[in-house]
């Protein structure tokens, strides 16, 4: 049974932990020199995996992004004119 993260055949448990390890693993930086390779990237498994971790990484980093802006005064004029749009 192929483990691509498309066949039926593989249940989603085996997919999902396949992704984890190519996740945690990164065997194509051992070997490449790339984090993950094009084929790892296209594994289902691997895709949630990634999105879960790096939809969280990318919500903190945005957060502090804002957090900081607003404490330079970045979003002042926006709010001096209580439109809520940005131009």
């Amino acid at each position: 049974a192929s483990t691509d993260g498309r066949n039926s055949s593989v249940s989603a448990d085996v997919i999902v932990r396949i992704g984890h390890g190519l996740y945690a693993d990164k065997p194509t930086l051992r070997t490449k020199g790339v984090t993950w390779s094009t084929e790892e990237y296209s594994h289902a498994g691997f895709q949630r995996m990634y999105l879960r971790m790096k939809s969280i990484q990318r919500f903190t980093e945005i957060w502090a992004l804002l957090e900081r802006s607003a404490s330079i005064g970045v979003f002042d004029e926006i709010f001096e004119r209580g439109t809520g749009t940005v131009r």
